[in-house]
This record gives structure tokens, C-alpha cells and sequence, in this order.
């Protein structure tokens, strides 16, 4: 009898606490791992936001130099170039300031005033003359810093090949645009510009 009665008092007995604590230890040794998993993944997302928003600003500072005037890239004169870029959390309203450079980019321009979230973002911007065309001067043609083609060309009247030159007539400009942002490497872009319209 004694047996039966302490078999139904252990069956009703219920849980301990030291059962509920081993249980405790075993689900939170398994859930860990994939709380530090999480954490990881978002890192890892929140720097792939911030290197995206970093080359739309960079694409969006070539579009705008892209599109002004070709005579103030001509006179040095961008001044200030107001930029609108579409982020997130709105559109967002800056402006590069440049100033003429007297060492190999003939103007620079930066920006620091662009914060997305909780990230600020540094644009800086130099813009090298690459080549000038020619300019014409009473019947000669200058070619200081022109872009030169030479190539074997087949000459239609004695039917042999010669070496022939071709000068580009137009000034090309290189951009180069970077944007820093957070700890990680900088974003750089690079773009050409020619003047097409001689």
C-alpha cells in the first residue's frame, strides 16, 4: 500500500524550481547563438543602407555637374551647386561649395552637411582638365594640351597605309566624387565630361 501512495504523491507532486532552472539554462543556451545571429545580419544590412545611400549621393553629385553649364566649368565658376537627393526619410536639401584649386584639379568642393538617419556623410568633389581642344589663331592650329590620335591609315589617292593624326576639338573634364560615411572605406565615382558642342 505504501508503495501505490508514494507513487501518487510523486505523480501530483508537480515541478521543481531546479527543474524549471535547468529548463531556463537549456532554452536560453539555444536562443543566444541566434540573438547574436540577428544582431550580426542587422549590422551587416545597416552597413550595406549606408554604402547604397552613399553611391546615390555620389551618382547624384556627377548627374548635377553633368548637367550645368559647360561655360562655368570653362571659367572656374561653379561657386555654389545646391544638390537634392531623395532619401529614406525625405529629400534632402545641400550644396557643394568650390572653390578654384591651384594644385592638379583645377576646382574642389565639399559638402558636409548630409545626415541620413543617424549617419552623416562627407562629399568631397575634384574636377581635373583633362584636355583642352584646339583653338584656332590666325590660321594656325594650337594643340598645347589636346587629346592627339595617331594611326596607320590607308591614303584613298596612292592606295598605301600612312600615319595619320587626328585632333580631338574637345575639352574634357574628369570628376572624381567621394563620400566618406560611418568606419567603413569611402565611396569614390568617377566620371568624363566633354564639351560637345564645337
Amino acid at each position: 500500500m505504501k508503495t501505490t501512495d508514494s507513487i501518487k504523491i510523486r505523480k501530483n507532486r508537480g515541478i521543481t524550481l531546479v527543474e524549471i532552472c535547468i529548463a531556463l539554462l537549456v532554452l536560453a543556451l539555444a536562443i543566444l547563438p541566434t540573438i547574436g545571429t540577428f544582431s550580426t545580419f542587422y549590422g551587416t544590412a545597416s552597413k550595406q543602407m549606408e554604402q547604397e545611400m552613399g553611391l546615390k549621393l555620389a551618382e547624384a553629385v556627377i548627374n548635377k555637374l553633368n548637367s550645368v553649364s559647360y561655360d562655368l566649368l570653362l571659367d572656374k565658376a561653379l561657386g555654389e551647386m545646391p544638390i537634392d537627393i531623395q532619401a529614406p526619410d525625405g529629400t534632402l536639401t545641400g550644396s557643394i561649395n568650390f572653390t578654384e584649386s591651384t594644385g592638379p584639379a583645377v576646382m574642389t568642393g565639399s559638402c558636409n552637411n548630409i545626415q541620413i538617419n543617424k549617419t552623416k556623410y562627407l562629399i568631397d568633389v575634384e574636377i581635373f582638365k583633362l584636355f583642352e581642344g584646339p583653338t584656332e589663331s590666325m590660321g594656325n592650329i594650337t594643340t598645347d594640351n589636346s587629346l592627339i590620335y595617331q594611326y596607320l591609315g590607308k591614303n584613298l589617292e596612292s592606295d598605301t597605309l600612312e600615319k595619320m593624326t587626328y585632333i580631338c576639338s574637345d575639352n574634357m573634364y574628369l570628376f572624381n566624387v567621394t563620400v566618406k560615411f560611418g568606419k567603413t572605406q569611402p565611396i569614390t565615382l568617377s566620371a568624363f565630361r566633354a564639351d560637345m558642342v564645337k
